[in-house]
Protein backbone atom coordinates (compact mmCIF):
# COMPACT_ATOMS: atom_id res chain seq x y z
CA UNK A 1 0.00 0.00 0.00
CA UNK A 2 2.77 2.59 1.11
CA UNK A 3 4.99 1.55 -1.93
CA UNK A 4 2.37 1.90 -4.34
CA UNK A 5 1.24 5.44 -2.79
CA UNK A 6 4.95 6.50 -2.90
CA UNK A 7 6.50 5.26 -5.95
CA UNK A 8 3.77 7.28 -8.05
CA UNK A 9 5.53 10.97 -6.96
CA UNK A 10 8.74 12.87 -7.81
CA UNK A 11 10.75 14.76 -5.08
CA UNK A 12 10.28 15.11 -1.53
CA UNK A 13 7.83 12.77 0.24
CA UNK A 14 6.38 13.10 3.81
CA UNK A 15 4.92 10.17 5.40
CA UNK A 16 3.15 9.78 8.48
CA UNK A 17 2.43 6.41 9.58
CA UNK A 18 0.67 5.24 12.38
CA UNK A 19 1.87 4.45 15.63
CA UNK A 20 2.39 0.51 16.35
CA UNK A 21 1.45 -0.38 12.57
CA UNK A 22 5.12 -2.84 11.78
CA UNK A 23 3.69 -3.55 8.19
CA UNK A 24 2.99 -0.14 7.05
CA UNK A 25 5.87 1.41 8.93
CA UNK A 26 8.86 -1.22 6.97
CA UNK A 27 6.70 -0.09 3.76
CA UNK A 28 7.19 3.29 4.44
CA UNK A 29 10.85 3.12 5.92
CA UNK A 30 11.91 1.01 2.93
CA UNK A 31 11.31 3.60 0.65
CA UNK A 32 12.93 6.70 2.71
CA UNK A 33 16.22 8.31 2.15
CA UNK A 34 15.63 9.46 5.77
CA UNK A 35 13.45 9.04 8.78
CA UNK A 36 12.48 11.56 11.38
CA UNK A 37 10.44 9.52 14.47
CA UNK A 38 8.84 11.96 16.86
CA UNK A 39 8.23 11.41 20.66
CA UNK A 40 7.75 13.17 23.81
CA UNK A 41 9.84 13.78 26.70
CA UNK A 42 8.21 11.35 28.97
CA UNK A 43 5.98 8.53 28.98
CA UNK A 44 5.44 5.31 27.25
CA UNK A 45 6.83 6.20 24.01
CA UNK A 46 10.74 5.60 24.60
CA UNK A 47 10.01 1.42 23.56
CA UNK A 48 7.97 2.26 20.46
CA UNK A 49 10.35 4.84 19.25
CA UNK A 50 13.34 1.92 19.81
CA UNK A 51 11.04 -0.18 18.39
CA UNK A 52 10.46 2.03 14.90
CA UNK A 53 14.31 2.15 14.84
CA UNK A 54 14.96 -0.95 15.01
CA UNK A 55 13.28 -1.33 11.73
CA UNK A 56 15.05 1.36 9.65
CA UNK A 57 18.47 -0.39 7.77
CA UNK A 58 21.42 1.26 9.22
CA UNK A 59 22.52 3.20 5.60
CA UNK A 60 19.34 5.22 6.34
CA UNK A 61 19.42 8.40 8.03
CA UNK A 62 17.79 8.79 11.40
CA UNK A 63 16.96 10.87 13.87
CA UNK A 64 14.32 11.56 16.74
CA UNK A 65 12.49 14.56 17.45
CA UNK A 66 10.84 15.53 20.89
CA UNK A 67 7.81 17.22 20.31
CA UNK A 68 5.26 19.60 22.71
CA UNK A 69 8.69 20.12 24.82
CA UNK A 70 8.42 22.06 27.96
CA UNK A 71 11.17 23.67 27.65
CA UNK A 72 14.04 23.89 31.18
CA UNK A 73 12.08 20.96 32.76
CA UNK A 74 13.65 17.93 34.23
CA UNK A 75 11.60 15.89 32.51
CA UNK A 76 13.00 17.18 29.10
CA UNK A 77 16.94 17.40 30.35
CA UNK A 78 16.31 13.79 31.04
CA UNK A 79 14.92 12.43 27.91
CA UNK A 80 17.75 14.31 26.07
CA UNK A 81 20.37 12.74 28.35
CA UNK A 82 18.53 9.32 27.68
CA UNK A 83 18.23 9.58 24.00
CA UNK A 84 22.50 10.07 24.20
CA UNK A 85 22.95 7.06 26.13
CA UNK A 86 20.95 5.18 23.37
CA UNK A 87 23.55 6.70 20.65
CA UNK A 88 20.20 7.85 18.91
CA UNK A 89 20.44 11.09 17.06
CA UNK A 90 18.49 14.04 17.99
CA UNK A 91 17.40 15.90 15.27
CA UNK A 92 15.39 18.62 17.28
CA UNK A 93 13.44 19.87 19.92
CA UNK A 94 10.12 21.40 19.40
CA UNK A 95 8.71 23.54 21.89
CA UNK A 96 4.89 23.12 23.67
CA UNK A 97 3.25 26.16 21.82
CA UNK A 98 -0.44 26.66 22.10
CA UNK A 99 -0.14 27.51 18.71
CA UNK A 100 1.05 24.44 17.19
CA UNK A 101 -1.46 22.30 19.39
CA UNK A 102 -4.63 24.29 18.55
CA UNK A 103 -4.60 22.26 14.99
CA UNK A 104 -5.14 22.76 11.47
CA UNK A 105 -7.32 25.27 11.76
CA UNK A 106 -5.40 27.73 13.80
CA UNK A 107 -2.42 30.40 12.50
CA UNK A 108 0.56 28.68 12.49
CA UNK A 109 3.45 29.37 14.60
CA UNK A 110 6.61 30.95 13.89
CA UNK A 111 8.77 28.87 16.49
CA UNK A 112 7.16 25.64 15.82
CA UNK A 113 8.06 26.04 12.10
CA UNK A 114 11.58 27.37 13.49
CA UNK A 115 12.10 24.14 15.12
CA UNK A 116 10.93 21.98 11.95
CA UNK A 117 13.41 23.83 9.74
CA UNK A 118 15.93 22.81 11.54
CA UNK A 119 14.56 19.33 11.86
CA UNK A 120 14.13 19.32 7.77
CA UNK A 121 18.00 20.61 6.83
CA UNK A 122 19.15 17.48 9.11
CA UNK A 123 17.11 15.26 7.01
CA UNK A 124 17.66 16.35 3.68
CA UNK A 125 21.40 15.91 3.97
CA UNK A 126 22.66 14.59 1.34
CA UNK A 127 19.25 14.22 -0.95
CA UNK A 128 19.01 15.15 -3.96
Amino acid sequence: MATRAMGRVEGLRIVDTPPGNKRITQSAVALADAVVVPTRARGVEYSRVLATLELIPTRIPRGVVICAARLGTNDLEAAIAWWKEQKVELWGVIPERVGIAAGPEARLSREGLEGYDAVLHRALRGWH
